[in-house]
């Protein structure tokens, strides 16, 4: 699901909405995505719920990442809802993409995918 054998130099960089995204941030990311689909592992606390077709959002059918919520235990966790009814490529698309948007806002995938999540966040407000 998630490439583990990717090189990236460490002198790349781009620039994205002000934020400067290097090779090393790519790393922390991916590091981040593989641990946070490690079976079982609450490291990096996801919650991903499956949910029927009509209690997704209208503006997000297949997969919406609902934020960080507190839980009864008072930790905080990453919440993302699949639709259950995805199957295959879609649903795993779906999951990664909601990973991607949960370990970023997080800060597990390191401060500039952190405002980068940030900055797209309060366009989207």
């Amino acid at each position: 699901m998630i490439a583990t054998n990717v090189s990236i130099s460490a002198v790349a960089q781009t620039t994205i909405e002000g934020v400067t995204i290097t090779g090393t941030d790519v790393s922390q990311l991916f590091k981040a995505m593989q641990l946070a689909a490690k079976p079982n592992d609450k490291t990096i606390p996801i919650v991903i719920e499956v949910r029927s077709p009509g209690d997704m959002p209208a503006y997000d059918r297949q997969w919406h990442y609902d934020g960080i919520v507190q839980s009864k235990s008072g930790t905080q966790e990453m919440h993302a809802w699949i639709s259950e009814d995805l199957r295959g490529d879609d649903l795993r698309n779906a999951i990664a993409a909601a990973m991607l948007i949960a370990v970023s806002d997080g800060g597990y995938a390191g401060n500039a995918f952190k405002q980068l999540y940030d900055t797209f966040a309060a366009k989207d407000a």
